[in-house]
């Protein structure tokens, strides 16, 4: 073999080994393309999850607050029919204790 036939040779050699580099290199690019598109479609799909859950978490926050404040009113009412219950108690002993005179309707002690 002459020496240029020898460098021709090893020229096209080299030239399939870069070839079969560059096609291994743009394989794995193109799966290194595909996990970046998976990812991205998992990341928005969690995003989306925690827009959700914030949402949610919004309205339970919402839902226990109206319940305080309904809380709040139940025990100020039980609060105001504790009084009246207690004013009225008061009200059946006087009436208990004291009666009127059946001739002039003046309270009298029993």
């Amino acid at each position: 073999m002459a020496h240029s036939e020898k460098i021709s040779y090893k020229a096209r050699e080299e030239a399939e080994q870069l070839e079969e580099e560059i096609a291994t290199l743009q394989a794995r690019k193109a799966a290194l393309d595909l996990q970046t598109y998976n990812v991205c479609r998992k990341m928005a799909r969690l995003t989306s999850e925690v827009e959700e859950c914030e949402a949610v978490s919004r309205r339970v926050r919402a839902r226990a607050e109206s319940a305080e404040r309904h809380l709040a009113e139940v025990e100020e009412e039980k609060e105001r029919v504790l009084i009246l219950e207690e004013e009225a108690a008061e009200r059946n002993l006087l009436k208990d204790n004291v009666s009127r005179c059946p001739k002039c309707a003046v309270f009298i002690g029993k």
